[in-house]
């Protein structure tokens, strides 16, 4: 049987989200509420079809925060000013622009706004089935299926607010609207950690199978599901720190169970350029648009300058020269495999944003940007283990899984010696993540230099309330960023750079 598509959960969602912010009880007669929409088995299921496949379109988007998070980082670079990315990337770093007139407000706005469409739809399918024993489906029980299915969005949902924003609103199943008071990270955060936990739980007591449609060319059963939401779960619960004082309050006991739990093939959902979108690795991997800060380059080859000169033309090699395209010498062998020499495609100033060299590891995918694309690898699940090992005491097991990862079976590396110590083990497994992960999840190299303290100076460490959502309110307009206000717990009070001097 083909289920008809039913619009109405997603407006009732994005609906919900305005009265909250608007601060108003009125509920439209003219709109139907979750009760009218979801009473039936098609209902829900059209519901939950559309939560993963929101989520996924907007942490990945254009007009969204991946693309500044990666230039605020240093992982990668631009001198276009497409979404804000050029912006972020300025040096002295300058604050983020919150105000709702900012051309490129919607880096944030549009995050947010998806964020809670997705996260309230949720809410709607739980609440829906409350009063329901079963719920039967082409004789199938498909309650069990549909809540742990709830369960991971509203997860991903929060976990991503608490990784991105300083406060949000935490609305749950039953919480009287509107929710105007704020929660602050590690309250959201805290939040989606048990969603995911109640995910995990049922996925993992239970059989079922996804609809084919909820992740576009991807088969789960519900064990799938379970390791999918672990390994999420281990990705926020590592993520989340702003500092490196809020690392002591990482629990690495879990974050290392949920690794071992989590996913054993990589998952990659498939974008068709039409439906399932990943627009913003489009233009990460672009020739015209962007490429792989010197920083980067730097880590491959510790002789290859790790900045473009602010005067272009200081350079900090040998002869004093720009770079040729024979100058990079690194023992890691996808240094070849992945990257491209440019020759500099990027002539505007300020010079720092220029480079030599792209990623063309997906240039396979760019083609007709459709196909399978790495969302969460069995490589970043492997690496977050090593780290929990190394974390708690286990330096020994940590050397074992980076000696037998990417690091040899796609870098040619050498094997580390077992005895390590452990600040030389976490700098194997941050330049394993720094070099194998790019283009995957939203924001993780942002999250690995934040949680470092290697943001440089004046980087917001995170975002405020987008500013449109605080004038509904009421409230003042507020941001984060800028060297003079780096004060290490919402600004970034020093980074990479200064450790490199």
């Amino acid at each position: 049987m083909k289920r008809r598509r039913n619009a109405w959960p997603a407006l009732w969602a994005a609906v919900m989200m305005m009265m909250s912010a608007c601060g108003s009880l009125d509920v439209n007669p003219h709109l139907p509420g979750p009760g009218d929409v979801l009473d039936t088995p098609d209902e829900l299921l059209d519901a939950a079809d559309t939560l993963y496949q929101q989520w996924f379109n907007a942490a990945h988007a254009v007009k969204g925060p991946y693309l500044m998070l990666a230039t605020a980082a240093d992982r990668l670079t631009t001198t276009d000013d497409l979404a804000a990315a050029k912006d972020m990337a300025l040096e002295p770093r300058q604050p983020f622009n919150n105000n709702s007139n900012y051309p490129y407000m919607y880096v944030s706005e549009n995050f947010w706004a998806s964020s809670y469409q997705v996260v309230l739809l949720a809410n709607d399918i739980l609440r829906a089935m409350e009063d329901k024993e079963t719920i039967y489906y082409d004789k199938k029980d498909i309650k069990p299926m549909l809540t742990a299915w709830a369960y991971f969005i509203r997860g991903i949902g929060y976990g991503y607010l608490g990784l991105l924003y300083d406060k949000a609103n935490i609305v749950d199943v039953h919480s009287p609207l509107p929710v105007l008071e704020f929660s602050d990270y590690r309250q959201v955060v805290a939040f989606a950690e048990q969603s995911l936990d109640t995910a995990i739980a049922i996925a993992s007591s239970h059989t079922f199978e996804l609809p084919a449609t909820f992740i576009n060319g991807v088969t789960m059963d519900a064990q799938g599901l379970a390791r999918l939401a672990a390994s999420y779960e281990a990705r926020i619960l590592a993520s989340w720190p702003r500092n490196g004082q809020d690392m002591q309050y990482v629990d690495w006991d879990k974050v290392l169970a949920r690794a071992r739990q989590g996913v054993n093939d990589d998952f990659m959902p498939v974008t068709d350029n039409l439906t399932w979108l990943d627009e913003a690795r489009q233009y990460l991997i672009s020739p015209r648009w962007g490429g792989i800060d010197l920083r980067v380059m730097h880590l491959l080859d510790p002789d290859y300058p790790a900045h473009w000169p602010a005067d272009n033309s200081s350079w900090d090699t040998p002869d004093g020269q720009a770079p040729d395209s024979a100058y990079l010498n690194s023992a890691d062998a996808r240094a070849v495999s992945d990257l491209e020499w440019m020759d500099n495609p990027h002539p505007g100033t300020p010079y720092y944003l220029n480079t030599f060299y792209r990623l063309k590891r997906y240039d396979d995918w760019a083609v007709d940007a459709a196909g399978p694309v790495p969302e969460m690898t069995v490589t970043e699940t492997a690496l977050l283990a090593a780290e929990a090992l190394a974390r708690t005491g286990n330096t020994a097991a940590a050397v074992d899984i980076l000696n037998h990862g990417t690091r040899v079976s796609r870098g040619h590396l050498p094997a580390l010696d077992a005895s390590l110590p452990l600040s030389e083990v976490l700098e194997a497994i941050f330049y394993e993540r720094e070099i194998e992960l790019t283009a995957t999840g939203l924001g993780l190299s942002f999250f690995d230099m934040r949680r470092r303290d290697l943001l440089q100076k004046g980087t917001p460490l995170h975002l405020p309330v987008p500013g449109k959502e605080l004038e509904i309110m009421g409230l003042p307009v507020y941001t984060y960023g800028g060297v003079d206000n780096a004060d290490g717990i919402n600004t970034s009070a020093g980074g990479w750079e200064e450790k490199e001097e």
